[in-house]
């Protein structure tokens, strides 16, 4: 028998839920203006799909192009997961919806997210050294995301949303940025010691298989990473229609 929608998927008791590796299972990343899409089972990624645009226009056929290719059928999947941010809201959004109606199809009680901020500095930090290092995301006009790692060691660490340029304008630390646009913003050409991580959901899979970053389970059709210091309209009442 089917969840009643409102009452079991989403009131579920996320502690219970880990992510099923050796299960047939997707993960997708919509926060740029490319969307991927990856099809894992036994504890691999078997293949992965790109498409050039945002997930308003090109999720569902992103989607499909992987099922095509894989030789999946949407039935077959236990378990789905989703880059939450940081990066664009209405795209997180999106695939938020998209992701959580079809686990809602397959009786699953909810989905799995991953932050793109924690998954690069933990790519990032392995190459390192123990040199310190800022990893970067602009966001709108005059601020960063930004994650900094004192001593690359460290296995906890500090994410920032939206901190002012300023902040982050006189910093002598080594700096990787992730690229979320074709076109590098102006304000960020003081900074020439850019690199990018190359982070694929191949990394992401792999990373979270070995316990180095978090999937985390979500009983409700999970929001964007949250902003601080802008608002946007209220998730939870949208995510029911």
């Amino acid at each position: 028998m089917r969840p009643n929608l409102c009452e079991s998927v989403f009131n579920m008791d996320a502690t219970k839920n880990k992510f099923p590796f050796d299960s047939k299972s997707i993960l997708l990343d919509t926060c740029s203006n490319c969307v991927s899409a990856a099809f894992a089972n036994e504890g691999e990624i078997l293949h992965q799909e790109s498409l050039q645009g945002f997930a308003l226009e090109n999720i569902f056929n992103l989607l499909l192009k992987l099922k095509k290719e894989s030789g999946f059928e949407f039935a077959e999947i236990k378990a789905f997961a989703l880059c939450a941010g940081v990066g664009g809201v209405l795209g997180v959004r999106t695939a938020s919806a998209a992701l959580s109606t079809l686990a809602y199809s397959n009786n699953l009680s909810g989905i799995y997210t991953w932050s793109l901020m924690e998954t690069a500095a933990d790519k990032t930090k392995k190459t390192c050294g123990k040199n310190d290092f800022y990893i970067v995301i602009p966001s709108r006009k005059n601020f960063l995301n930004m994650v900094l790692i004192e001593n690359s060691n460290q296995t906890n660490f500090e994410i920032s949303y939206e901190e002012f340029l300023e902040k982050f304008e006189n910093s002598k630390h080594r700096k990787f940025f992730i690229k979320q646009r074709e076109i590098l913003d102006d304000r960020l050409k003081f900074i020439n010691s850019f690199e990018n991580p190359m982070l694929s959901l191949r990394d992401v899979f792999y990373a979270a298989k070995n316990s180095e970053i978090n999937f985390t389970f979500s009983a409700t059709p999970p929001d964007a990473i949250s902003i601080k210091k802008q608002e946007y309209v209220k998730w939870n009442s949208q995510a029911r229609i």
